[in-house]
């Protein structure tokens, strides 16, 4: 009778352990800024473009003589057209949008954040122009 008090004992002790061990640290999500303020016109040139060129973004594959389309600021525009990666009639099935939309599974390698494809399908409901 003693051993199972004290192999009682033993198994309370290792749960009390187990269970106020554990830290955890609250972390607050970061606010979401738009890269729109909202109502204002959606500029391909200065909005969307330099999504695709800051930093190691996604040039870095889809760039000068890299895998098609190319999302250079001179060349995205027509690249995007005539590969036919806008669908204005359902933005969301842009192939520009969703391949690389921070939920796909199929663009294993850098994807938009919320923000990003946010603005990029705000484009597309908003003509796709290019200006």
């Amino acid at each position: 009778m003693k051993s199972k008090h004290i192999l009682n004992l033993v198994v309370f002790a290792i749960l009390v352990s187990f269970f106020t061990a554990c830290e955890y640290e609250f972390v607050e999500p970061k606010k979401s800024v738009p890269i729109v303020p909202p109502g204002d016109t959606i500029s391909f040139s200065l909005n969307i473009v330099p999504l695709w060129n800051n930093g190691n973004k996604c040039t870095s594959c889809h760039g000068d003589g890299g895998t098609a389309p190319n999302l250079t600021p001179d060349n995205a525009y027509s690249s995007l057209t005539s590969m036919g990666l806008i669908d204005q009639t359902t933005p969301e099935n842009s192939v520009i949008y969703a391949y690389p939309s921070p939920t796909s599974s199929t663009h294993n390698w850098k994807k938009y954040t919320v923000d990003e494809a946010a603005a990029i399908l705000l484009w597309i409901e908003d003509g796709a122009k290019n200006n």
